[in-house]
């Protein structure tokens, strides 16, 4: 038989120009290609309504985080870019990505074995 798809945490609508923070706590359900992320994760959803170049960034949280963002699935669609650190010495992430309308995007804020609080921006534009 088929394996179902890896659930999904509760998904959260997050529009750019956004600033959200939130705690990560619990089981790991997903993990990013680029780093061990086996700590929980946050979800949100983003839906543009023209071409816009995006940037996530949890710039200000406490905890040692890992971005990604997938496109039309929360757990199975396409990883179009997966961030562990911005440089070496500084945990948080940061990732560019281009987002096309009527599309539903899922930026995954997840952890490094890591609970505790955490910050997500949304902006337009390249990372600074």
């Amino acid at each position: 038989g088929t394996t179902p798809p890896p659930e999904c945490n509760e998904i959260i609508d997050i529009n750019v120009g956004d600033t959200t923070n939130g705690d990560l706590a619990g089981q790991s359900n997903q993990t990013g290609s680029c780093g061990a992320s086996n700590g929980a994760e946050a979800i949100y959803r983003v839906n543009v309504d023209r071409n816009t170049q995006v940037c996530a960034s949890t710039a200000g949280s406490a905890i040692d985080t890992v971005l990604y963002i997938r496109r039309g699935h929360c757990s199975v669609g396409i990883e179009e870019v997966c961030q562990d650190d911005v440089a070496v010495g500084v945990t948080t992430s940061a990732v560019r990505f281009h987002a096309r309308p009527n599309t539903d995007y899922f930026i995954v804020v997840d952890s490094n074995d890591a609970a505790g609080r955490f910050e997500l921006s949304l902006q337009r534009g390249p990372c600074p």
